[in-house]
C-alpha cells in the first residue's frame, strides 16, 4: 500500500513537469544601430549574436546608398523583431503586412578570420546588402501584395569583410505570413565554423526526421497487424508528424527542390502541426486519461482535425491570421487542462499514476519546447534543438516501448494461466470420461465371451467401435494440447520393431476384412529387428494412418511398406509408407490437410467421421522424433502417406538358462493381488477380469485402507487407483514402500490421469506400472503372466 509521502512525491513530480520555464532574452549588444565586437575572439567557433537596437525604416524600402544620401527619418527596434513591434518609437504594434529597411554597423576587431553571416528563417522577402554590395536576396521584395514575392530563406554564407567594420542593410516586405521582418537572431562567426556547423546540422536534422519517421511508421504498421492498440497508431503519427514540423518542415523540399511552391510547403508544415496536436490529444485520451465522453478534450481534438483538413482550401493568408492563433490558444488550455488531470490523479493513487506520469513526460516536454520555441530563447540555437527532440524521441519511445513490454508481459501471464486451466480442464475431463469409458468397454469385453446371437453380436460390435472413437479423440485431444505446451515427451527403448509391425497388421487386418480390402504388408531386409526409439509413438503413427487409409477406401485396399536408409554405424532413418485406392485428396486439401481440424471430406455431410486432429498430431508427433511427414496424392485415385523417424540400431536381448522360462507352462495362479479402487464399477470389473483369468483378489475402496491392508499381508500385486478419498494413490504407494518389510509388492497405477506428469509422479513415489484407464482385459493379462514369469525364475 503506497504511503502518502509517495503520493506526494509522485504529485508534485507530474506538477513539476508541467510547469513552464520563465526566461529573458540575452541583454542586448546593439545600441542606436551600432554594435561593437572588436573585443569578441573570432578565431573561436562560437557564433555571436547582434541582438539589439537596430535602425529601422518603416515603410520604406531603402538601399545604403540612399540612407546614406536622403538620411530619412529613423527609428529603432529590437532586433529579433516581433510583428514589427516598436516598444521606443510607438505606443501600439506595426501592420502586421507591410515593408521595412533595418541596418546596423558592426565594429570588428582589427584582426579577424574570414567571417559568416547566419540568418535563420525570415519569414519575407528580403535583400541583404553588405557595405553597398547587394550580398543576398530572396524572393522579390515590393510595397505591395502584388509586387511582392514572398520567399523563405535560411542564410549561412560567408561575407566578402576585409575592413574593421561594416554595415548590414537588410529589406523585407511580407503580405502574407504571420511573421514579418527580422524574427530571429543574426549571427556573426567564423566562416569555416558556420559553414561546417550548418553542413552538419543539415545532417543532424535528416538524421533525426528519418529515425522518427521510421519509428513512427514501425508503429503504425504495429497497429495495421494487431488492430488492437489505438495508441500506437496515434504514437506514431505523433512522432512522424512532429519531428517533419520541428526538423524538417518545408525547408526539407527547397533544400531538394529550391523551387519548390512555397504556398504547398507552407500547407504540408502546417498539416504536419495540427496532426501531431490531434495525434498527441488522442493518444492521451485512448490511455484513458481522460473520461472518454469528456467534451472539452473531444471539441478540441475534433477542431485539430477541422484544422488540419481546411488548410488545403482556406487562402494561406487566413491559415496563417486566424487558423494558427486559435490552434495556439486551443493548445494552451488543452495543456492547462491535462496538467490539472494528471497532478489530481498523480495524488489519488501512485500505482494508477505511473503511466500517467509516464506519459506527462512526453507532453510536458512537448509543451515546455513549444513555449521556448515561441519565447524565441536559447533554444534557438540549432544544435541545442537537435539534442532537445532527440532527448524527446528517446524518451517517448522508450516509455511507449516500456508500456508495450509491460502489456505483453501482463498478456504473457494471463495467457499463461489460462493454458495452465485449459490443461486442467482438459486433465478433469478426461479423467471423468476415462472413468465411465473403462466401465463400458471392460463390460463389453465380458458380453462378446457370452453366447450372443448375429443381431446382438452386431450390437456389441457397434458398441465396442464407438467406445474405442471416443477413447480415440480423448487421446488426441491431449496430445495436442501436449504438444502445444511442449510436454509431450519421446521415450526411447529397445524393442522389436518387426513384432510391433506384425501386431499393428494383425489388429488392424480384422477392419479392412471387414469392409472387404486387402491389406499388404512389405518388410524390407535391411531393416533390423531391434532398434531404440519410442515403440508407443511408431505404433501411434502408423496406427493413425492405416485407420485413415482404410476408412477412406471403399474398394481395394492399402499396402504397407517399411524399409531403412543407413546414417552412420549405429543409426539409420526409418520409413513407413501407407498406400491406398481410396477416395485421394485434391491439391487444394493436401495443402492444409495436416492442419488442425481439416479432414478430406470436411463438407457438413461427409460421410467420414472424426474431428480432424490425427494427421495434425502425427506430423507433430514426427517432426518432435526428428522426421518428417509427406502425402501425396490425385482426386480418385487413393492416396500415399509417408514418413520417416531416426533410429539407434539396437542388439536382441540375451536370455541365461536360469531366466528361461517354459511359454508353454500354465501360470501357478499363485499371486496375492490387492485392488485399490474407489468406483464400485471399476472395482467390480477388475475382479470379474482376475477371476476370469484364474486369481482371487482382495479389494479395498481408498489409499488408507490398501496401506492398512498391505501392512497386515504381503501382496505380490497391488492394482492402485490414483485418485481416491482419505488418501490418493500416489500418498498410498508413498506409505507401503516406507515398509520395512523385505517383501517388495509390483504396484501398478490404475488411472484416467494421461498427462506425463502424472506418469512422472507415479514413478516417482514407486509405482513400477501406469495403465491408463480404459483398462482392457488384455493389458491385465499381459501383466499377470510377466510377474508369474518373474516368480517363477527369482
Amino acid at each position: 500500500m503506497e504511503s502518502p509521502l509517495i503520493r506526494l512525491l509522485t504529485g508534485l513530480f507530474v506538477f513539476l513537469l508541467s510547469v513552464g520555464c520563465s526566461t529573458s532574452l540575452e541583454i542586448p549588444v546593439a545600441s542606436d544601430g551600432y554594435i561593437d565586437l572588436s573585443t569578441r575572439n573570432f578565431d573561436e567557433n562560437r557564433l555571436f549574436p547582434m541582438d539589439g537596437e537596430w535602425h529601422f525604416y518603416h515603410q520604406q524600402l531603402l538601399s545604403p546608398q540612399e540612407i546614406a544620401n536622403k538620411q530619412p527619418t529613423t527609428e529603432y527596434i529590437t532586433v529579433p523583431d516581433k510583428y514589427w513591434n516598436n516598444p521606443r518609437a510607438a505606443e501600439q504594434n506595426r501592420p502586421l503586412h507591410a515593408y521595412g529597411t533595418y541596418q546596423v554597423r558592426v565594429k570588428l576587431p582589427d584582426y579577424h578570420p574570414d567571417l559568416g553571416l547566419q540568418i535563420f528563417f525570415i519569414s519575407s522577402a528580403c535583400k541583404i546588402y553588405i557595405n553597398d554590395v547587394l550580398w543576398q536576396e530572396w524572393g522579390k521584395v515590393g510595397t505591395t501584395a502584388t509586387t511582392t514575392d514572398w520567399s523563405l530563406m535560411t542564410i549561412r554564407e560567408q561575407i566578402p569583410i576585409v575592413d574593421d567594420e561594416f554595415v548590414l542593410t537588410i529589406q523585407t516586405s511580407n503580405f502574407v505570413h504571420c511573421h514579418s521582418g527580422i524574427t530571429s537572431h543574426v549571427y556573426l562567426g567564423k566562416a569555416d565554423y558556420i559553414l561546417d556547423k550548418a553542413k552538419g546540422l543539415q545532417v543532424y536534422k535528416f538524421f533525426l526526421f528519418a529515425g522518427a519517421f521510421f519509428l513512427g511508421l514501425f508503429f503504425i504498421l504495429t497497429f495495421f497487424i494487431n488492430q488492437l492498440e489505438k495508441s500506437l497508431l496515434y504514437f506514431g503519427l505523433f512522432i512522424i508528424t512532429f519531428y517533419y514540423w520541428n526538423c524538417s518542415s518545408y525547408k526539407v523540399f527547397h533544400y531538394f527542390y529550391p523551387d519548390f511552391d512555397w504556398s504547398l510547403a507552407a500547407r504540408i508544415e502546417h498539416f504536419a502541426i495540427f496532426i501531431y496536436v490531434y495525434a498527441m490529444m488522442n493518444f492521451i485520451q485512448v490511455k484513458s486519461l481522460f473520461p472518454a465522453k469528456n467534451t472539452f478534450t473531444n471539441v478540441i481534438i475534433r477542431l485539430e482535425l477541422f484544422f488540419a483538413i481546411i488548410v488545403w482550401f482556406i487562402p494561406t493568408y487566413w491559415e496563417y491570421t486566424l487558423i494558427h492563433t486559435i490552434h495556439i490558444q486551443l493548445v494552451q488550455l488543452y495543456f492547462i487542462y491535462y496538467n490539472f488531470v494528471s497532478v489530481r490523479s498523480a495524488m489519488i493513487s501512485f500505482k494508477d499514476s505511473l503511466l500517467l506520469t509516464f506519459v506527462a513526460v512526453i507532453v510536458n516536454i512537448n509543451f515546455v519546447f513549444f513555449q521556448f520555441r515561441q519565447a524565441d530563447v536559447w533554444f534557438n540555437q540549432e544544435i541545442n534543438v537537435f539534442i532537445i527532440n532527440l532527448i524527446m524521441l528517446l524518451i517517448s519511445t522508450v516509455i511507449i516501448i516500456y508500456e508495450q513490454f509491460w502489456k505483453l508481459k501482463d498478456l504473457s501471464q494471463k495467457v499463461a494461466v489460462a493454458s495452465e486451466a485449459k490443461t486442467q480442464f482438459l486433465s478433469v475431463i478426461s479423467h471423468e470420461m476415462r472413468t465411465p469409458m473403462n466401465g463400458i468397454l471392460g463390460m463389453t469385453d465380458f458380453l462378446t465371451d457370452t453366447k450372443l446371437d448375429k443381431q446382438q453380436q452386431e450390437y456389441l460390435q457397434s458398441i465396442k467401435t464407438s467406445g474405442d472413437s471416443l477413447v480415440a479423440l480423448i487421446d488426441d485431444l491431449l496430445d495436442s494440447t501436449r504438444i502445444q505446451e511442449g510436454k509431450l515427451r519421446v521415450d526411447e527403448e529397445l524393442f522389436n520393431l518387426h513384432a510391433l509391425m506384425t501386431d499393428i497388421i494383425n489388429a488392424l487386418e480384422i477392419q479392412a476384412v471387414e469392409k472387404k480390402l486387402y491389406l499388404n504388408y512389405e518388410l524390407e531386409e535391411n531393416v533390423p529387428n531391434y532398434v531404440i526409439s519410442d515403440p508407443m509413438r511408431i505404433k501411434q503413427l502408423v496406427d493413425n494412418l492405416i485407420n485413415n487409409a482404410i476408412k477412406f477406401t471403399e474398394k481395394g485396399g492399402v499396402t504397407v511398406r517399411v524399409w531403412a536408409e543407413e546414417l552412420e554405424e549405429t543409426r539409420l532413418n526409418v520409413y513407413f509408407q501407407v498406400k491406398d485406392t481410396g477416395i485421394g485428396i485434391s491439391q487444394a486439401q493436401q495443402a492444409k490437410i495436416f492442419d488442425k481440424f481439416q479432414q478430406v471430406d470436411s463438407s457438413h455431410s461427409r460421410r467420414y467421421q472424426g474431428v480432424g486432429l490425427g494427421l495434425s498430431i502425427c506430423k507433430q508427433i514426427v517432426e518432435l522424433m526428428g522426421g518428417n511427414m509427406q502425402v501425396e496424392s490425385q482426386l480418385d485415385q487413393g492416396a500415399t502417406f509417408e514418413f520417416y523417424v531416426p533410429l539407434k540400431k539396437g542388439t536382441a536381448p540375451t536370455t541365461t538358462e536360469n531366466t528361461t522360462v517354459n511359454s508353454s507352462a500354465e501360470p501357478s495362479k499363485s499371486l496375492h493381488i490387492l485392488v485399490a479402487e474407489d468406483n464400485a464399477l471399476n472395482k467390480k470389473l477388475i475382479l470379474m477380469g482376475l477371476k476370469k483369468f484364474g486369481y482371487e483378489a482382495d479389494s479395498v475402496s481408498n489409499g488408507r485402507e490398501a496401506v492398512q491392508t498391505a501392512q497386515k499381508k504381503q501382496y505380490d500385486l497391488i492394482l492402485m487407483d490414483l485418485q481416491m478419498p482419505e488418501m490418493d494413490g500416489i500418498a498410498a504407494t508413498i506409505a507401503i514402500r516406507a515398509f520395512t518389510s523385505p517383501h517388495r509388492p509390483y504396484i501398478a497405477a490404475l488411472t484416467a490421469n494421461a498427462f506425463d506428469e502424472d506418469k512422472n509422479r507415479a514413478m516417482q513415489a514407486g509405482m513400477d506400472e501406469y495403465l491408463i484407464k480404459p483398462i482392457r482385459l488384455q493389458r491385465i493379462e499381459t501383466l499377470l503372466l510377466k510377474l508369474e514369469k518373474e516368480i517363477s525364475t527369482s
